[in-house]
């Protein structure tokens, strides 16, 4: 059903009681007026009926027809009413408008009978001799005390008719007037009522918006004010309430938007209630659509999507390792029940952390251990094995202990060299990570020119030419005793990785933002699957060639946290059996 305002409810409501009232007020008033009115007239026709009584003295018969007729029409043009005189018999002996002789007996007449037997007569009728409604007033006539006749005055219905008329126009005109006055008070009695009541509406809406910044105005009514006092309290405590889970919500918000861990919560019907940026990021979704979105569009993962299920359906807390993205992504995920205030469930909770870098972390420590373990147990076990050979009596033979010696001598070298290699990518990685590497402006010509000679010697032993190709004076802030080990590592392994004859570039080059220092070489090169593990500890592409070059496997690694301490980064560019270019960049400080 359709609503209707108030005031279409209170205004014809008031209109109608006020028009049925004065319909009622007025009919009952028409009702007496019209009594009063045939009252009035009866009286007065019985006045003067009595009166042409009185005025009739002769007697009351035939003989005196003409006179008794006369004075009927003398009276009647004087009264305007209609006068009757009829003989005990009923003949009638004189009236005002007709011939009595030609008149019919009136003894049937109601009037007359009621006349000569209660002593007066009344009677409305339609008259036969006039052919129209009367009104008959008749009162019995005596002489000498004796009944002789009776004197009968009437009137015309239809000027009772016109005078009701105009009684009754007026009373509709006056009634309409009031109906009209009436309409236009309710009217304004019922906006007085519904105005306020309008306001509060629209101030109620603004609150159901959020907006409390209005107060309802109060109303002078008693009931009505009660209404507004009690809407703007509500809003009081409305507003206190709101602000209070807002503040909790942005608290919870920050919190969850802060959070490292991936956290995603579902409902009893696996819908995505609420997620935080890390999930989705975890999650590989869009946040800002992740909400009210099933279990299985949001997880994809087979597994994590079971271990899901298996925390609702099982009804308590548990926490598994589980791999997604084919492996690249590790996650250590606790899963628990979602409760409301009152202790009922309203569904689950996964928070997801992120252990990948742990576990890599974890990888490379072990593959560290057994690196090194390896690298320095083949020394030792060679310098152990020659040093028994000796003490078995190989020392008495000059020849056999000085070679045996040479050997350990290298061993022991290659020992200090991976010491030394250990320890200083130790103290780089240090000074990276607290930012305590001490850098100045210098030019990095120089220290690549520094670089360069460090490595001539082995350059020659090779007969290769070392070229370095820089078109202009670079400066940047370095610390050059760091830097010039990064590029004298490029460059003895371009030497060692290079035949013989041939040429190593070292080029020196700049952006608006960067300094580039590359080291090509035309050597064997590196295949594709290689490229991005070249920079880990003790990682080598070819093992025997590498340690039959004396490298300790730290060499790269060594450059890569250098560069990384400076702020910049190395990538490098290969092409079997054609070489290997090797670039720095470094941020220029412009």
């Amino acid at each position: 059903m359709k609503k209707k305002k108030l005031i279409h409810k209170i205004f014809p409501s008031y209109l109608i009681i006020i028009v049925i009232s004065l319909f009622a007020i007025s009919s009952l008033a028409v009702y007496k007026v019209r009594s009063f009115y045939l009252k009035q007239t009866n009286d007065n026709l019985l006045s003067i009926a009595r009166i042409v009584d009185a005025h009739v003295k002769m007697e009351f018969d035939a003989e005196n027809l003409e006179k008794l007729d006369l004075i009927c029409k003398t009276l009647g043009e004087k009264s305007f009413l209609r006068i009757t005189l009829v003989e005990l018999d009923g003949v009638v002996l004189g009236d005002t408008e007709e011939n009595p002789v030609n008149m019919e007996n009136h003894a049937d007449r109601p009037e007359v009978i009621q006349a000569i037997s209660q002593g007066v007569g009344v009677s409305t009728r339609f008259s036969p001799t006039l052919r129209k409604h009367m009104m008959y007033i008749a009162v019995p006539h005596f002489q000498n005390n004796q009944l002789v006749g009776t004197v009968r005055v009437s009137v015309p219905i239809v000027e009772l008719r016109d005078a009701f008329k105009s009684v009754y126009l007026w009373m509709l005109g006056i009634g309409l007037l009031i109906v009209l006055l009436s309409a236009v008070i309710s009217y304004i009695i019922a906006k007085r009522i519904t105005s306020p009541l309008e306001k509060m509406k629209v101030s109620a809406v603004k609150f159901a918006q959020g907006d409390f910044s209005q107060r309802i105005t109060v109303p002078d009514s008693v009931e009505l004010a009660s209404l507004a006092n009690t809407l703007n309290s509500t809003a009081v405590q409305l507003q206190k309430r709101i602000e209070i889970i807002s503040n909790q919500r942005n608290e919870q918000d920050a919190v969850l938007s802060s959070m490292v861990e991936g956290v995603i919560a579902f409902d009893t019907h696996e819908r995505v209630i609420n997620i935080n940026p890390a999930a989705a990021k975890i999650l590989n979704l869009e946040y800002e659509k992740v909400n009210n979105r099933l279990l299985e569009e949001v997880i994809r993962n087979p597994e994590l999507r079971n271990y899901a299920r298996e925390i609702f359906n099982e009804k308590k807390s548990r926490e598994k390792e589980i791999s997604i993205n084919d492996g690249q992504l590790i996650l250590q995920t606790h899963g628990t029940i979602l409760y409301d205030a009152t202790g009922e469930e309203m569904g689950f909770l996964l928070v997801m952390h992120d252990i990948t870098a742990i576990r890599e972390l974890d990888t490379v420590r072990k593959d560290f251990a057994a690196n090194v373990s390896h690298e320095i147990r083949t020394p030792i076990t060679a310098i152990k094995g020659f040093v028994e050979t000796l003490m078995d009596g190989a020392v008495n033979d000059p020849e056999t202990a000085r070679e045996f010696l040479e050997i350990t001598d290298r061993h022991i070298n290659r020992l200090n060299d991976l010491i030394d290699d250990l320890l200083t990518l130790s103290r780089i990685q240090e000074l990276g990570e607290v930012e305590s590497i001490k850098v100045a402006r210098k030019n990095l010509n120089e220290a690549v020119n520094s670089a360069l000679n460090d490595c001539k010697h082995e350059a020659d032993d090779k007969n290769i030419e070392l070229v370095l190709e820089a078109g202009e004076q670079f400066e940047a802030d370095i610390n050059s005793e760091l830097l010039e080990r990064a590029v004298s590592n490029l460059i003895n392994n371009a030497i060692h990785y290079s035949p013989e004859n041939e040429k190593v570039i070292i080029t020196l080059s700049g952006t608006d933002n960067e300094i580039l220092i590359s080291v090509k070489d035309n050597g064997c090169g590196i295949e594709e699957k290689h490229l991005q593990r070249i920079f880990e500890r003790f990682y080598r592409v070819d093992k025997n060639r590498s340690r039959q070059l004396g490298g300790t496997g730290l060499g790269l690694s060594i450059v890569k946290h250098i560069v990384k301490a400076h702020n910049g980064r190395i990538e490098v560019k290969s092409v079997i059996g054609k070489g290997s270019t090797f670039t720095i960049y470094l941020p220029s400080g412009k």
